[in-house]
């Protein structure tokens, strides 16, 4: 049990790692006066091609998350209109940069990269089912086989329940910590929308009821072995 603990801890720091430097490749020197940062690449881009599409949508994020710290800076009853007003400058900036339209640019917004999110997600999971793997060993100690099938199962059950309902609260807020720092900012504002664990509750929810039950059935399995 030390020795898989101690591997799934190494995986948990290696994709911590990982989704570091994925985050830290997108960082950008910022800034909260609605202005266009003179030493980003700028040149005509084919939509057509992931590569080209998938760089604007970074451009049209970063423009995004300018025009929110601009009007954070300036908070007051135009908050809304001024962070519209200086989104739309800061994408006709970018769709002037790469020789598109400011519709384009504003349509692009949402395109994530997998990597990053795959990463948060996977590294979760993983911390999810160590915590289930020692619930459930402490529950196979308190509901052996002697105490009857009905209550096993219906405590199991309601075990794998409680579980997956903190697990997914508890990966909510895992998830948008990492963002925030993806962005370099702390006020999402509405981009938590954008979170795919937030898109995604219910299958995530379920997701987590069958890893915990799966996670039950073998160590109830291993307890009886173990037993023979």
């Amino acid at each position: 049990m030390r020795s898989c603990v101690r591997r799934m801890a190494r995986l948990v720091s290696c994709l911590i790692v990982l989704a570091c430097l994925t985050a830290c490749l997108r960082h950008r020197p910022a800034n909260s006066d609605c202005e266009w940062p003179n030493d980003t690449r700028a040149g005509v881009l084919d939509l057509s091609q992931p590569s080209d599409m998938q760089h604007l949508s970074e451009d049209a994020e970063f423009a995004e998350d300018l025009a929110i710290r601009y009007a954070d800076a300036r908070r007051g009853p135009d908050y809304l209109q001024t962070r519209g007003e200086c989104m739309e400058r800061l994408f006709g900036t970018v769709a002037k940069n790469h020789g598109v339209t400011g519709e384009q640019v504003r349509a692009s917004l949402g395109r994530r990269r997998l990597s990053f999110d795959a990463v948060v997600i996977l590294s979760f999971a993983v911390l999810y089912g160590l915590a289930a793997s020692l619930l459930t060993r402490w529950l196979c100690r308190l509901y052996g086989p002697e105490e009857g099938l009905p209550t096993v199962a219906v405590m199991t059950v309601f075990a794998g329940l409680i579980a997956s309902g903190v697990g997914v609260l508890l990966g909510e807020v895992w998830s948008w910590t990492w963002e925030a720092y993806r962005l370099g900012y702390n006020h999402m504002s509405y981009r938590v929308t954008r979170i795919p664990w937030t898109l995604h509750r219910l299958e995530l929810f379920l997701g987590g009821i069958v890893l915990f039950l799966t996670i039950t059935a073998f160590h109830r399995r291993h307890s009886s072995q173990q037993r023979a």
